[in-house]
């Protein structure tokens, strides 16, 4: 697998280029979009394809043509040499589009021999909808306002109405022709400035360990928990910490579709030279004590979700679905490299699209019959359930950052509680119901359709792949399960039913998970507010009740010296005798020691301090 990986990553990386061509000076380097074309699959010779077309929209200047692949994964620099070609020809991206026709109509006369499919991955310096009418244009995505309006807000949460997520539409491409199209937009989602402190910085534990651990153990356990913030890291690292242990998660779920847990990814040389932040940093947070932040600490740096975009459109040529196209911004790691192709692969949604382009050529190499993922040779609608599921899986991440700091409030309040935790709490919901708000309206949408498809399954209907009959732009198209239908192939269950149910073979979940989830934790949130509500009205009684028995027992007191405080010039009480031998002051003594211990019997026999405690 290493082997194999390290081919790969000589050709897709661009270490395999004519230098002539791109030199230091070119204004390759300087474009802000980047495209990444995929062309794949097996001809009606069996022969297996996977063709790299890479650049920006006007100029797709670097084309990797692959030849005689084979499953020996015996993968060197020999066969880099022998079995890639450059292609010395610049393309324009209409051109591009024009193969993608082509290969349409090739697939559509070959009577099912013929499986050339295609995914262009567009990069994004910022999307706009300015931007975005240049590829509708060429590809002939729908044209109208309402579609359009989608890449306005791309970086924004998803609107909560389950229409904004799914549109079905038509369009006229750059060549004239009509081209039917089903789009979607899913989102990966982490959790920025959660307001768990890693307190102190590891300079000074390192010390007080050496030097002093009982005045650190002493400070950890008396101290830190009520100025968690006054030694943490600032809110800039903690964002910066928050975002790589994102990319490490990012990472682990590509590695899922290689089954490598070594699996790092062509992108990972530059998380690992510090680009996002040093991963020792990372390592550290596990080791130290976790403290939720104070409110004062809460209320100026709120958690929030950070979302990441991705528009899916699966494409219909009129000859069959044969081209998913993917949208998505650059993600903004501060990285050295001015190469945008680099840039391209860096963040959470680039590292995951590139483990599955690696996965492809996999695929292809092994003749379609990988054991993993294998079916992402048979239609482009795998390849758009492979790319939903590994971006959920990111996603539901979310659950154990949630569970974690919920479980931190709970032990806390189990210890004492503040009034900060009340503020955690809230803020938790308020996380919580903004991932329901994107999970809720996707999974309804998208479970009626598998549910519909399950049913007809069982009669088992011939579906062509070409029937698709869609009126221009997508606003008069209401989606439906037959709408949807012809973009999914021959068996639509199976790829929606692994986008709700999830893929075992790769250990990912699926939607209904991540729902279940969300709803367990947001009853757990209610059980913690439970618990925060009697907590803080438990305290409140006590210490009501100690100011009570204070005042009951200080009251004569206060009397007595009010009494005696004044200046009489006889005061019998201090010398004449009233019951017996004693004298007033002496009997107002004995009736007060009677008071207070019928008081305390009457307290002990009704609970009162019991029930205080």
């Amino acid at each position: 697998m290493n082997e194999f990986i390290a081919a790969y990553q000589k050709v897709f990386t661009g270490m395999i280029k004519n230098k002539s061509k791109i030199s230091s000076t070119s204004s390759y380097v300087k474009v802000k979009d980047y495209i990444t074309a995929v062309r794949y699959g097996h001809d009606e010779k069996g022969s297996y394809i996977f063709d790299i077309y890479r650049g920006d929209f006007d100029n797709i200047n670097e084309i990797f043509i692959f030849h005689e692949l084979d499953d020996k994964l015996n993968f060197s620099e020999h066969f880099a040499k022998n079995h890639v070609k450059e292609d010395s020809a610049t393309i324009t991206l209409a051109a591009l589009n024009d193969l993608i026709v082509k290969d349409g109509k090739t697939n559509a006369s070959s009577n099912g021999k013929s499986s050339i499919n295609w995914w262009v991955d567009i990069a994004m310096n910022g999307v706009s909808r300015s931007k975005m009418d240049n590829y509708i244009t060429v590809f002939g995505l729908p044209n109208d306002t309402y579609f359009r309006s989608r890449y306005a807000a791309f970086g924004k949460p998803l609107p909560k109405e389950g229409k904004s997520r799914l549109f079905a539409g038509k369009g006229t491409s750059s060549t004239g022709s009509s081209v039917s199209s089903l789009s979607l937009f899913v989102q990966s989602m982490w959790i920025k400035n959660r307001p768990i402190v890693h307190h102190l910085p590891e300079k000074i534990v390192k010390w007080g360990n050496k030097y002093c651990k009982s005045v650190l153990d002493y400070y950890n356990d008396k101290l830190a928990f009520f100025v968690a913030s006054l030694l943490a890291e600032s809110s800039s690292t903690a964002t910066k910490l928050d975002k790589a242990d994102a990319i490490e998660v990012a990472v682990s779920i590509a590695g899922r579709l290689h089954d490598d847990e070594n699996f790092t990814g062509n992108a990972s040389e530059n998380f690992k030279s510090g680009s996002v932040i040093p991963r020792e940093q990372l390592e550290r947070r596990t080791d130290l004590p976790h403290w939720l932040h104070t409110l004062h600490h809460v209320r100026n740096n709120p958690a929030s979700i950070e979302v990441d975009t991705l528009g899916i459109n699966l494409v219909n040529t009129g000859h069959g679905c044969n081209c998913v196209i993917t949208v998505r911004e650059i993600d903004s790691e501060h990285l050295n490299d001015k190469d945008t192709s680099v840039k391209s692969r860096t963040g959470v949604l680039g590292r995951i699209l590139d483990s599955i382009r690696l996965k492809i050529f996999e695929v292809m190499c092994h003749k379609g019959s990988a054991i993993v993922c294998g079916e992402l040779d048979d239609c482009p609608a795998a390849l758009v359930t492979t790319i939903i599921s590994l971006v959920h899986a990111f996603s539901m991440d979310t659950i154990s950052s949630l569970d974690y700091w919920l479980n931190l409030v709970d032990s806390e309040v189990a210890t004492i509680a503040v009034s900060k935790h009340p503020a955690h709490k809230k803020m938790c919901d308020q996380t919580l119901q903004d991932i329901l708000d994107y999970v809720n309206p996707s999974f309804d949408i998208l479970n009626s359709f598998y549910e519909k498809a399950c049913q007809e399954k069982v009669t088992k209907p011939e579906i062509s792949s070409t029937d698709v009959s869609l009126p221009d732009g997508i606003e008069k198209v209401d989606v439906t399960y037959d709408v949807i239908r012809p973009f999914l192939a021959n068996d639509p269950s199976q790829y929606l039913g692994t986008i709700i149910e999830g893929n075992e073979g790769i250990e990912i979940k699926g939607f209904k998970y991540w729902k279940e989830q969300m709803e367990a934790l947001k009853s757990t949130s209610d059980t913690v507010g439970e618990n925060i509500a009697y907590s803080l009205d438990e305290k409140r009684n006590f210490y009501s009740f100690l100011l009570t028995v204070a005042t009951i027992y200080l009251a004569p007191l206060s009397i007595l010296t009010g009494y005696f405080g004044m200046n009489f010039d006889n005061m019998h009480e201090l010398s004449t005798p009233y019951v017996g031998p004693l004298k007033g002051v002496q009997l107002l003594w004995v009736v007060l020691g009677i008071s207070y211990a019928v008081f305390l019997a009457l307290s002990i026999h009704w609970r009162v301090l019991y029930s205080a405690t």
